[in-house]
């Protein structure tokens, strides 16, 4: 769990992010994520269709400013998904379905996506069905959101006691801390590792922690990028890692290292340093 928020949690992908905490997790495809953020408030800028609808935050379908909180629902979600898999909660494994399935999410779904959608297929109705119709004050915390979720049906919610039956009753209130509405009110990362249910299975020898913020390249958030800057950032990072080969005695492209992958994690920063050369890129990095 980290600060750097990976935008793109589905149950087939998975690394989590806490704008408060330094911990870290392994993502699913076994790497770790670990920063500290310098800016921990409300101030991310949406990347259009950045989550996988049915795993999206309400901040995200509603393009408003977002933190790594969203990996905190979006990892909810993912939970909710493995606790549909315990016998007595479905007739067997293979008849989990996701906790938010719907079938539009405006404004995310594209140009001409109309805000008056078929209420059973919209995300945020799907979403209201289950964790129930936000209060006024929860409203207000997201943003100017109010005139949409007015149009939408008051809804109480459901129990997750009732969905998930056979769930540990620590699982179900860890569930419930992730999918809050308010972003601000959901759990953080290093929460949720406190939390009973994961503790026993926590081994924080094997966390690391970040020293120093991570600071990405901000100008594929805020979509401000062209074929030239691509083309640009590219070649400055071709450039930084032939200096890290040369340093070595080595050709980038010498096929006699290919299977020693060092080099292509020998500093995963060089990737996140938006860096107007390629010095400045290995400067930031010393």
């Amino acid at each position: 769990m980290c600060s750097s928020a990976n935008n793109d949690e589905a149950a087939s992908n998975g690394v989590d992010a806490d704008p408060s905490s330094t911990s870290s997790l392994k993502s699913s495809n076994g790497t770790d994520s670990s920063a500290v953020t310098s800016k921990p408030g409300l101030t991310r800028q949406l990347t259009k269709h950045v989550v996988t609808r049915w795993y999206r935050a309400p901040e995200l379908i509603l393009i408003q400013p977002y933190t790594s909180a969203v990996d905190i629902w979006s990892l909810g979600c993912i939970l909710a998904e493995l606790l549909s898999m315990q016998e007595g909660s479905v007739p067997g494994y293979q008849d989990r379905v996701p906790l938010f399935p719907g079938g539009s999410c405006y404004p995310l779904s594209g140009e001409g996506a109309s805000v008056k959608t078929d209420e059973r297929l919209d995300q945020l109705s799907v979403i209201f069905s289950v964790i129930g119709t936000p209060s006024a004050e929860d409203v207000e915390s997201i943003g100017k959101a109010n005139e949409y979720i007015n149009t939408l049906e008051k809804k109480p919610g459901r129990s997750l006691e009732d969905m998930y039956p056979a769930a540990d009753p620590s699982a179900i209130d860890l569930l419930k801390k992730m999918l809050k509405f308010n972003p601000r009110k959901r759990c953080t990362a290093e929460e949720a590792l406190e939390h009973d249910f994961l503790r026993s299975v926590r081994r924080k020898e094997m966390e690391k922690n970040a020293d120093q913020p991570l600071i990405g390249p901000d100008f594929l958030e805020k979509n401000r990028i062209d074929m030239r800057m691509l083309k640009q950032r590219t070649h400055e990072e071709v450039l930084w890692y032939r200096d890290q080969e040369k340093g070595r005695g080595l050709s980038i492209l010498d096929g006699n290292d290919l299977n020693n992958d060092s080099h292509f994690t020998s500093s995963s920063a060089a990737v996140a340093q938006p860096a107007s050369n390629a010095s400045d890129a290995k400067s930031q990095l010393d």
